[in-house]
């Protein structure tokens, strides 16, 4: 039976998922023909930790495939015809309690007629409690979109917390007595699949408003004017709620990133020109609006990077965080997080690198081109390296590299003012470059050049170099920097 509450984290779901399926490899042999062939899940392992299916029944061997790599790093977590099949297996055999992803087809008995007449005789617009049954046996208004396409977001929208707006649903009543659905479709078609979180409760009752039109073309002008409410979910709400479901210590993550203090600001990096795994529209926040607007947005697109956000948060902890971890920092770090989860060499190197650097900025010992040893992993020098471009003359004076023949101090590729917050679309693609650059060649073993000019350009400047010609080589330092940035999600496939 599916485990409503599943307290077990993500982490520990997919390890032993990832443990189990090295097993399974030993007895499914891989078919002629593939190119580089990887054993992948049909009902993935994201799908079924969100639907509190267990690891050991998304490890059952029935639910095991070859495909080529290429098609395994783009498919997403959406489930296919596949993948439904199984599902309806595994409810058939009692192994999940509801029949995820199966169209529930139970027509509905209730009369609609008092409200039709209503609306005949003098009103506009009624209101009145009906149940989900009778809700969902309403068509879709002839103008939705396609929600197999949108109903993944409106999950997110909807989170694992009921709330009172969740159960409004709109309809249009036409002259004939013909009766659309025109908002409130897309979660029609989550309830109606059974796609909803497993400790999301469904209503029972739907608080429905039908609005009398004319035509066609007065339903359409009903539908695009009704203004969704799903978004209405607060940050903390969602936060909330989220770690509740996974058991996460509420205690364990920055106050601050439960009052949605830099959240915001740390999204707007996160999610830059990024597409999700299965969808094809790009994601980004603005930068505009107000602050009401800005946490509206944030808390609708939270769950695209929430779970690396608390694996972060859990690294630093409840106390304050350091000054010059700065959200556009904790930003890229959270995308690294994003993109290495599927590969366990790569982001276990991650994790710790990242725990190593964050312990060691919350000791607050770090001082301008100081290099704190690490015998096992020399490579941890970028961190610094990368701290020290990061900070302004202003803030560390103008002490000069040590380690290089050259009269050079901080921000020798980044421009030398304060770009923390990155509001500027140019600030941030040279700041948040240089910390791709840096965690980049980190992944590789690689450690950095203290030169980090040369390390980026190869070309070699010194105390003679004519001015003019330093600068076009900091110039194309810049540059290549600033495409690390722009090709980040070309580089790494989440």
């Amino acid at each position: 039976m599916v485990v409503k509450n599943n307290n077990v984290k993500f982490a520990e779901y997919t390890a032993k998922c990832r443990k189990a399926a090295e097993d399974i490899k030993k007895t499914i042999k891989s078919p002629k023909g593939l190119i580089n062939p990887e054993l992948d899940h049909i009902v993935s392992i994201g799908f079924g930790y969100a639907h509190g299916i267990p690891w050991y029944i998304i490890s059952k061997p029935e639910n095991f495939i070859w495909i080529d790599r290429k098609s395994n790093r783009s498919k997403g977590d959406n489930l296919n015809d596949q993948g439904r099949a199984i599902l309806a297996e595994w409810f058939e055999q009692k192994l999940i309690d509801r029949p995820i992803g199966v169209k529930n087809t139970n027509d509905s008995e209730f009369d609609f007629t008092p409200i039709t007449k209503m609306l005949k005789t003098f009103n506009d617009v009624v209101t009145a409690i009906i149940p989900i049954s009778a809700a969902l046996a309403v068509k879709a208004i002839w103008c939705q979109r396609i929600e197999e396409f949108r109903f993944e977001k409106t999950k997110r929208a909807l989170g694992h917390v009921f709330l009172p707006t969740h159960k409004i649903m709109q309809f249009v009543v036409y002259p004939d007595g013909r009766i659309e659905r025109a908002d409130g479709n897309t979660r029609a078609y989550i309830f109606k699949h059974n796609y909803q979180f497993p400790d999301y409760e469904v209503p029972e009752d739907i608080f429905a408003i039908f609005y009398k039109v004319k035509d066609d073309e007065h339903a359409e002008q009903i539908y695009h004017s009704i203004d969704s409410s799903l978004t209405a979910e607060s940050f903390s709400e969602k936060l909330s709620g989220y770690i509740r479901h996974h058991g996460y210590d509420a205690f364990s993550i920055p106050k601050k990133w439960k009052k949605g203090e830099s959240v915001y600001d740390m999204a707007v990096v996160v999610l830059e020109n990024y597409i999700p795994r299965g969808e094809h529209a790009v994601v980004s926040l603005d930068r505009t609006g107000s602050d009401g607007e800005k946490a509206a947005k944030t808390a609708e697109k939270l769950d695209y990077f929430i779970q690396e956000m608390i694996v972060l948060g859990n690294m630093i902890g409840q106390s304050g965080i350091p000054r010059r971890l700065t959200a556009p920092l904790l930003g890229m770090m959270i995308r690294y997080l994003m993109v290495t989860k599927n590969d366990k060499t790569l982001n276990d190197r991650v994790i710790s690198g990242f725990q190593a650097f964050i312990d060691y900025m919350l000791e607050d010992s770090h001082a301008v081109f100081s290099r704190k040893k690490y015998v096992k992993d020399p490579a941890f020098r970028n961190f610094l390296i990368m701290l020290d471009e990061l900070q302004t003359t202003e803030e560390n004076g103008k002490t000069l590299n040590p380690y290089i023949q050259l009269e050079a101090s901080t921000r020798r590729i980044i421009p030398d003012v304060p770009t923390k917050t990155t509001a500027n679309w140019q600030d941030r693609r040279v700041y948040c470059g240089w910390i791709a650059y840096c965690i980049d060649k980190y992944l590789k073993n690689e450690v950095m050049d203290e030169d980090i000019v040369f390390d980026v350009t190869k070309i070699k400047l010194t105390n003679n170099t004519p001015l003019a010609d330093a600068n076009s080589v900091v110039t194309k330092a810049k540059s290549a920097i600033m495409t690390k940035y722009d090709d980040f999600w070309k580089t790494y496939t989440p």
